[in-house]
């Protein structure tokens, strides 16, 4: 996706220097979509982030790694700036987490880059808009608030060690 002449490229310059994925890419330079800044805000969380995110008609939310249950902030902060979010989720957080959210999966196109975005930017906004802000009006994403899961980390590893008499 990173080299689809549609994707433009936001990042801190160091950052998608040690992109492991393609460090030889970056020998030679960026790719041309690269903008050359990271996005507007100090962190993914706040209002100036997402109101850059919504001049964009659809977001590449990019995932660190396709673990179970691991799911990206990208995702929701795309939804909440009202993009047509292009993302490729875990089995798991398919099922747990994006029951009834509304997206383009690029395995629906043999993970395609031209056939993914292409599909994504003929698609009507408004109606990925309507089902992702009933999507996280529901509630869904309530255990994933970083004080809960810190709690549930916190509960699991305290469990692991008692019983092999660690704690």
């Amino acid at each position: 996706m990173i080299l689809d002449r549609h994707v433009e490229l936001f990042g801190k310059p160091d950052v998608w220097a040690n992109f492991r994925h393609f460090p030889k890419l970056w020998i030679h330079g960026p790719p041309e979509s690269y903008m050359g800044q990271p996005t507007p805000g100090t962190s993914y969380y706040e209002d100036e982030h997402i109101r850059f995110l919504s001049a964009y008609k659809v977001a590449v939310c990019l995932e660190n790694a396709t673990e179970a249950y691991y799911f990206t902030e990208k995702f929701v902060n795309s939804v909440r700036a009202g993009c047509i979010p292009v993302y490729h989720a875990h089995p798991t957080v398919r099922k747990k987490f994006l029951r009834n959210a509304k997206w383009v999966d690029p395995a629906d196109f043999g993970f395609s880059p031209r056939d993914t975005i292409e599909y994504a930017l003929a698609q009507d906004q408004s109606e990925f808009r309507r089902a992702n802000d009933t999507w996280l009006e529901s509630g869904i994403l309530a255990d994933t608030d970083n004080q809960k899961v810190v709690l549930k980390l916190h509960n699991i590893i305290s469990s692991k060690l008692e019983r092999n008499g660690r704690y």
